[in-house]
């Protein structure tokens, strides 16, 4: 008997293999797989167990996603039930949401926000009781709203000092903004119900956060891939 994390304790063969005992082979039964999406959005968004620089992340996503305006990150801070109310449940118009379950986006959306999609992207055997689920998240923008002012007193936007002047980083991309949440929320995060996420290529071979064009062009962004393991055998 062995025990695997995310899996539990399996009974392998004591002699040969599974193909010459049938009686004793386990099977992925995938627990929580259809609550993936959910899990992960709300480990995104919720503030709750969230360090000090954790939670400068998970506000910028907030401000990111709420705020249309290039100001968005010197805007009040929204409340969390506000920003949950922006999540798609499917059963009124659409055009009001902003975090949606599905990389689909209609060509006729025209509306200049910026948007969070997750979803499962692939799901890749590693053997009969273990998969890698790879998790797609979006991040995505209407390119007339790409930039966002950096607030004053952030001294980690300094660059360097020329002639007795420092100079700052003055405007973020929104994009790159929502990007930084998403992967140092969740790379080695543990997500309840799901186990540990990375953002690593020797683990998770399709692990990558790339750039691409959504509705006509009108939206850009970025879609990262970060991987976990799931299993529940029966």
């Amino acid at each position: 008997m062995a025990f695997i994390p995310g899996v539990g304790e399996i009974n392998f063969p004591v002699n040969g293999s599974w193909a010459d005992n049938p009686g004793e082979q386990v099977w992925n039964r995938f627990n929580n797989l259809e609550s993936l999406e959910d899990r992960v959005i709300f480990y995104l968004l919720s503030p709750k167990g969230k360090t000090d620089l954790q939670l400068v992340q998970v506000h910028n996503l907030w401000r990111c996603i709420y705020y249309p305006s290039t100001d968005a990150l010197l805007k009040p801070l929204p409340k969390f039930s506000d920003v949950m109310e922006l999540l798609s449940n499917g059963q009124q118009g659409q055009d009001t949401k902003r975090i949606f379950r599905s990389p689909y986006m209609d060509d006729a959306w025209k509306d200049e926000c910026a948007m969070l999609k997750v979803y499962i992207d692939s799901v890749i055997p590693q053997n009969a009781y273990m998969s890698q689920v790879n998790v797609g998240i979006d991040c995505v923008c209407h390119n007339k709203i790409v930039n966002v002012t950096v607030p004053e007193k952030d001294e980690s936007s300094f660059i360097d000092e020329v002639d007795g002047i420092k100079y700052y980083v003055q405007t973020k991309s929104r994009i790159s903004v929502m990007i930084k949440a998403v992967l140092s929320l969740l790379n080695g995060a543990d997500v309840q119900g799901i186990g540990q996420m990375q953002f690593n290529y020797e683990k998770f071979m399709y692990n990558e956060s790339r750039y691409a064009l959504w509705n006509n062009r009108n939206f850009e962004g970025h879609k990262v891939v970060i991987g976990c393991l799931v299993g529940g055998v029966a």
